[in-house]
């Protein structure tokens, strides 16, 4: 019978009384952090954005991180900065484009000449870089042009 309970025993692990301890502390560490998992998940809200493609839904998204999340972090918000600087160009671009297909001149008659550089920078298929300080002084400008207004009106 003693033989049978020492190989039962050894089937078991056969843990001595310390290695149980040990063994009870790391399951309850095991237990508490999956309990706090639990808990974090039921917390959580999930929602499902559904629509076709460029109809706003990442720009939601990015939205509600700006407004209840504290912003993003360092790298996508170099990210954004470019694709916003990028938008501006093309913006300048089109504008540029429409003066002179609507043959609308500038007030400014300077600003045709600074321009056309502008509209030169911009291509729709490039990685989206920043702008230097004197090119954003040419697009506020353009923006503050009585021509622009009235072409973009």
């Amino acid at each position: 019978m003693e033989l049978c309970l020492q190989f039962l025993g050894a089937c078991s692990g056969g843990a001595s009384a310390p290695e149980d301890a040990e063994q009870s502390k790391k399951n309850a560490a095991i237990e508490k952090t999956i309990s706090k998992s639990k808990q974090a998940l039921r917390k959580e809200q999930k929602i499902l954005l559904l629509g076709t493609g460029e109809c706003g839904k990442s720009t939601f998204i990015k939205q509600m991180r700006i407004i209840l999340g504290g912003g993003f972090p360092e790298h996508q918000y170099e990210y954004y900065l470019r694709v916003v600087h990028k938008n501006l160009l093309q913006a300048a671009s089109s504008l540029g484009g429409a003066m002179e297909t609507l043959s609308i001149p500038y007030r400014d008659s300077s600003l045709a000449k600074e321009v056309e550089p502008l509209m030169d920078l911009f291509d729709e298929d490039s990685e989206p870089q920043l702008l230097e300080p004197s090119q954003m002084q040419i697009i506020k400008r353009l923006w503050a042009d009585e021509g622009v207004l009235e072409c973009y009106d």
